[in-house]
C-alpha cells in the first residue's frame, strides 16, 4: 500500500484542477476483518478536516495541531507534499456495519464521498469425502458453501479443467440470519471414466484466491478380487439345497485322497465303536424301474502298526 501512496497523490495533483478536495479511491471493496485505507487531498488552505461513516463523525484533524479526537479503531497519517495537503484515513477491523459512504468533510471548503463495500468469506466443502466407483457409473458430487455475503460465485474443476455449468445446478438460500449471509447448495454429475482430481471454489470480489474444497475419485475397471471371492460364495449353493434333496454323507468320488473324507482312524480303545458304526449302514436310495442299485462294501487289509490303529474305505458305487 505504501508504493501506491505516490501514485495516487500524483493522480490528485492533476484532478485537483477540477475540483478542490479529491477522496481516493471511490470506490472500496473488502473482506470483513480487513483495513480500509482512503487519502483526502487538497491545494486549498484549509483549517478542519472531518472523516465521516455513514453520517457519523470518527475523526477530526486540525491543520495546526494535528489528530484531534480519539478514537482506536480509526487512525490518520498527514502525507502531505508540496503541491497538496493530503491525509491517509484507516478504518481498522471492518465490519459489515461499516458498509456504506465514507466522506471527506474540509470544512467551509468541500467534501467528497467513497463508496465502501464489506463482504464476507464463508466456508466451501464437498461431503462425502474421497469415493472409488467402477468405470462407467454415474456419481453425484455436492458442494456446500455456506455463510457468504454477497451471493459468492461457485465453479467445479475436474483435474483442474472448468466443468461447464451445463453439467452442474446451483441452489441458494438466503438472507440465512440477521447478518444477511447467503448458503449455496451445487450438485455435480459425473460419468465415472478415469481416476479424477474433483474441486469446488466458491469466492466473492474480495477475495485473493478462492476457497476451495476437494476430493479424490478413483475409478475401477472391476471390483477388487477379494470382494468378487466373497460374492461368488455368497452366490454358491449346494445341489441338495437346488433339488430339495438330502447329501449321501457315504458318497465319495473316485481316486479321492483325502482322508478326511474317505478314510476313519480307529484306535484299540475305539474299537468296538468302530464296530458299532459299521453295523449301521448308509441306505441309498434310488425310486427308479430302468435300472438297479448295487452297493457293494469292501474293507481295506487291516494295518496293525504298533499303535492298535485301524484304517475302513467305505465306498458306495452307482
Amino acid at each position: 500500500m505504501d508504493n501506491l501512496i505516490p501514485l495516487i497523490l500524483l493522480a490528485c495533483v492533476a484532478q485537483v484542477l477540477n475540483s478542490q478536495v479529491q477522496l481516493n479511491p471511490r470506490t472500496i471493496t473488502l473482506l470483513r476483518g480487513d483495513t480500509a485505507r482512503l487519502i483526502c487531498s487538497t491545494a486549498e488552505p484549509w483549517q478542519v478536516m472531518v472523516w465521516i461513516l455513514n453520517g457519523g463523525s470518527v475523526l477530526t484533524i486540525s491543520a495546526q495541531y494535528g489528530i484531534l479526537s480519539n478514537n482506536p479503531n480509526v487512525n490518520a497519517i498527514n502525507c502531505s507534499t508540496n503541491q497538496l495537503s493530503s491525509w491517509e484515513f484507516t478504518l481498522n477491523r471492518v465490519q459489515r456495519s461499516y458498509q456504506g459512504q465514507v466522506t471527506c468533510d474540509l470544512q467551509n471548503i468541500q467534501r467528497q464521498t467513497a463508496d465502501l463495500f464489506v463482504q464476507e468469506r464463508g466456508n466451501v466443502a464437498i461431503t462425502g469425502g474421497n469415493v472409488t466407483v467402477l468405470k462407467g457409473e454415474e456419481i453425484l458430487f455436492q458442494c456446500l458453501a455456506v455463510g457468504w455475503y454477497p451471493v459468492p460465485s461457485l465453479t467445479w474443476l475436474v483435474n483442474g479443467r472448468e466443468v461447464d455449468q451445463s453439467q452442474y445446478n446451483i441452489s441458494t438460500e438466503g438472507p440465512v440470519d440477521v447478518d444477511g449471509l447467503y448458503n449455496l447448495t451445487s450438485n455435480l454429475s459425473v460419468q465415472a471414466a478415469e481416476s479424477s482430481h474433483v474441486e469446488c471454489l466458491a469466492s466473492v470480489s474480495a477475495l485473493p484466491t478462492p476457497q476451495a474444497s476437494s476430493v479424490r475419485l478413483t475409478v475401477e475397471s472391476s471390483l477388487p478380487e477379494a470382494i468378487r471371492i466373497d460374492e461368488s460364495k455368497s452366490g454358491r449353493s449346494s445341489v441338495a439345497e437346488e433339488t430339495g434333496g438330502e447329501v449321501n454323507l457315504g458318497y465319495t468320488t473316485e481316486g479321492h485322497s483325502d482322508a478326511g473324507r474317505s478314510d476313519l482312524i480307529v484306535t484299540g480303545e475305539t474299537h468296538s465303536q468302530m464296530n458299532s458304526f459299521s453295523a449301521h449302514k448308509i441306505p441309498d436310495v434310488v425310486s427308479s424301474s430302468n435300472f438297479s442299485l448295487t452297493t457293494r462294501e469292501s474293507t481295506a487289509p487291516t494295518d496293525h502298526c504298533g499303535d492298535g490303529s485301524k484304517t475302513v474305505r467305505r465306498m458306495t458305487t452307482v
